[in-house]
């Protein structure tokens, strides 16, 4: 039987939204803050979420694409430097469950990339995870081969999937 998450409860996801080309970060809806990027041009920010339940995720998106409609100024840019992440907080998962997430995601990844374009897939910082080394190691720890903690320890920053704060 597939897990069912509520209205209410987690697990909670974090968004980042890097973003080029903000002159000011004033009047930020609640929830979010901006940090300066330096691996981004043009005054690039990265727009942080709060935890967010899976309920409010919708919502919060919309008054941050409001906000940024609204800015004075040049209008905020994405480039091949920008991108989004999606945080999961995992620490409530059972074993098996996120077994089941390692799998789900490399079937699937392609669609992924495909919605975001050919040149997400090419790019260094973002590299799937099913046309790497890492699958093997995935492949490791779901026979049992490997710990969890062995699994994020030597996993790729750079990978479209990061695990390496589960270490």
């Amino acid at each position: 039987k597939m897990p069912v998450i509520s209205d209410k409860d987690g697990p909670f996801i974090g968004i980042e939204i890097e973003i080029e080309g903000i002159e000011t970060t004033s009047n930020l809806p609640k929830g979010w803050t901006a940090i300066v990027d330096g691996s981004l041009r043009e005054d690039g920010r990265e727009f942080v979420s709060a935890a967010l339940a899976p309920r409010q995720i919708l919502d919060s998106l919309a008054v941050m694409y409001a906000y940024l409609r609204k800015l004075s100024g040049r209008h905020p840019e994405f480039s091949w430097r920008t991108s989004g992440h999606i945080h999961m907080d995992a620490q409530t998962f059972l074993h098996g469950q996120f077994c089941s997430f390692l799998l789900l995601y490399c079937v699937f990844e392609e669609a992924f990339f495909k919605f975001c374009g050919e040149y997400r897939a090419k790019s260094i910082f973002c590299v799937p995870v099913t046309q790497s080394w890492l699958v093997g190691s995935i492949s490791a720890f779901l026979k049992g081969e490997i710990s969890i903690t062995h699994l994020a320890n030597n996993w790729e920053k750079y990978s479209a999937l990061n695990l390496t704060r589960l270490g």
